[in-house]
């Protein structure tokens, strides 16, 4: 079976699944229905769906031509921005942090949760796979609380200050 999946085929494979002769677990397509009508299965078996196999590659380290591998998922950080108060145009110009604000002008804004990468060779470290939205932000009653439950499980947070 090449192409698009026709809904003649979604039944047959369905009464196939149904009867055991297929393996319930092959294609998400053909156990949930139809919802991609364009998924197909891959050089016409049924073991693999070319939309699970389309799936995003892995993180790169450039450096070292490599494959980053997962090293932890749901590790939080913490989005930092200036503190209030004090305009870029008022901070003094520093040749290598342009306007940026200095260590000490941060405060916590918002915190998120991604997954951690790692290049097996040299070991550096990446964070992708964050959400749309925040785990918290500063203004919601529980910040706080979020805040310090993320330093227990985390230890130290990655405090991101980039603004």
């Amino acid at each position: 079976m090449k192409g698009p999946i026709k809904k003649s085929d979604f039944e047959n494979v369905r009464a196939m699944i149904l009867s055991g002769q297929i393996p319930r677990r092959t294609c998400r397509t053909f156990s949930t229905g139809i919802r991609n009508s364009r998924c197909g299965m891959s050089s016409g078996s049924f073991d693999r769906c070319r939309r699970r196999s389309s799936a995003m590659l892995k993180p790169i380290c450039v450096p070292c031509e490599r494959f980053m591998r997962p090293d932890k998922n749901g590790v939080r950080f913490l989005e930092c921005m200036p503190v209030r108060g004090i305009a870029p145009e008022d901070r003094p110009v520093d040749e290598t942090r342009g306007k940026r604000a200095k260590p000490g002008e941060w405060e916590a804004y918002k915190l998120w949760m991604g997954d951690r990468w790692r290049c097996p060779d040299c070991g550096a470290t990446i964070i992708s796979g964050v959400g749309l939205n925040p785990y918290s932000e500063h203004f919601l009653p529980d910040f706080d609380k979020a805040l310090v439950d993320a330093v227990a499980r985390e230890g130290k947070l990655l405090e991101v200050k980039d603004c």
